[in-house]
């Protein structure tokens, strides 16, 4: 287990949804959205690409792993026909990170994409994957 996730300067936003822990946070190119599910949940433990996890998010999962505070599954908006916001400060800025931003950002040739992920956006996404989560542990109960 790693230290607890997400780290603090990355989260834009936390809340609670469907009985768990939710979070919008900031990567290099492009907003994500995680869920923690706790140790009790089926899919504890799981990989992203593992086929028995059974949700359905924007893009698909493309992140899980074990911290302190649970295991989370993610996803990022940085998937063929996203566009990001150029107003929302990413995390880790180097070179690289700005000249693929400056090509997905609206409104700029040679874009890669047309749907812009704003905080709100993300956090209803997130909120989707919360409930699918909460109920497959409703499912394994019974």
């Amino acid at each position: 287990m790693g230290d607890d996730w997400p780290p603090p300067s990355r989260i834009l936003h936390e809340w609670k949804h469907a009985g768990l822990r939710c979070a919008v946070c900031k990567s290099t190119v492009a907003l994500c959205g995680y869920v923690m599910v706790p140790k009790s949940h089926p899919y504890h433990g799981k990989g992203y690409d593992n086929d028995n996890v059974d949700v359905s998010v924007h893009g698909g999962l493309t992140f899980s792993d074990g911290f302190r505070s649970g295991w989370w599954f993610g996803f990022d908006c940085a998937h063929s026909g996203d566009a990001i916001s150029m107003e929302i400060p990413l995390f880790e800025e180097s070179e690289v990170a700005k000249k693929l931003r400056a090509i997905r950002a609206p409104g700029i040739p040679g874009r890669m994409g047309e749907r812009v992920w704003g905080i709100e956006d993300v956090v209803k996404e997130t909120c989707l994957l919360a409930e699918q989560l909460a109920a497959a542990a409703t499912r394994a109960r019974t």
